[in-house]
Order: C-alpha cells, then structure tokens, then sequence
C-alpha cells in the first residue's frame, strides 16, 4: 500500500482516514500492529477527546515507524510491544 502512495506522491493516510479495505491491507503481514491497533482502540472509545488524539497521534507514529522499519518478526513484534509498553505508562499518567 505505501508503494501505490509513492506512486501517486501523496503522504499515507492517517489510520483513521483509511477504509477497512485499506487497513486490512495494511496490516496483512503485521500481526503486532493489529493487536497494537485493538488494545489501543478499545482504550481510545471511553477515553475523552483530547486523550483519545493523543493515543491515536501516537499509534500512527509508532504504525509509521514500523513500516518504515522493515524488521524481522521477531524484532518488529519486540518494538512494538516496548512502544505498546510506552503507550501504556503515558496513558496511566493522564
């Protein structure tokens, strides 16, 4: 999916902009970010408005970074749980 963006020379779409097509694509071969994408949005629906852009501002960095990343399985699933870690510990304090 990133390449057909390069292609067209657009920036990706925000996560929340994409269709369930889109995301499905998105998530095909990263197993860790659809987990990362359910516990994160399964907090963000009671969370308050401001708490929730945050959260989802910082899943699409963390969903970029892997992408852009490239890593093996076993790394990839590593990153992102620290970063899930991460997210946790900034949600608790808010």
């Amino acid at each position: 999916m990133r390449d057909w963006f390069r292609q067209r020379g657009h920036k990706p779409k925000r996560l929340a902009e994409l269709t369930p097509d889109e995301l499905d694509t998105l998530l095909a071969d990263h197993p860790e970010l659809e987990y990362l994408l359910r516990h994160t949005l399964g907090v963000m629906q009671f969370a308050p408005p401001r708490t929730a852009e945050l959260i989802m501002t910082r899943v699409e960095a963390i969903v970029d970074e892997t992408l852009r990343r490239r890593l093996p399985p076993d790394q990839e699933h590593a990153f992102v749980m620290r970063e899930l870690e991460a997210l946790r510990q900034t949600i608790a304090t808010l």
